[in-house]
C-alpha cells in the first residue's frame, strides 16, 4: 500500500484504562466504553474536534464496560 501515512488529529485521554467499544450517532456524537467502567460520550465540533458531553461520563457499571450502542431509533437532544 502506498500514499501518505496516517497521522492522528486528536487524542481522546479522558478513560482510566483500555477503551474496548465505540459507537457513533450520527454525524456528531462518539459513544466510547472502557474497562474502567465507565462510559463516555464525545461530541463533534467542527474546528474543535471531540470534547466530552457535561453528562458524561456514565457511571455505576459493576465490570468493565465490553460494548457500546446507540440505537438509531432514539432521539438525544442536547
Amino acid at each position: 500500500m502506498s500514499g501518505p501515512r496516517p497521522r492522528i488529529l486528536q487524542k481522546l485521554t479522558a478513560h482510566g484504562s483500555d477503551v474496548t467499544s465505540v459507537d457513533f450517532f450520527g454525524n456528531s456524537l462518539l459513544v466510547t466504553g472502557s474497562s474502567d467502567k465507565t462510559v463516555r460520550v464525545w461530541r463533534w465540533t467542527a474546528g474543535s474536534g471531540f470534547s466530552e458531553e457535561s453528562f458524561s461520563p456514565l457511571l455505576g457499571h459493576k465490570y468493565g464496560v465490553t460494548s457500546v450502542r446507540v440505537s438509531p431509533k432514539v432521539s438525544i437532544i442536547i
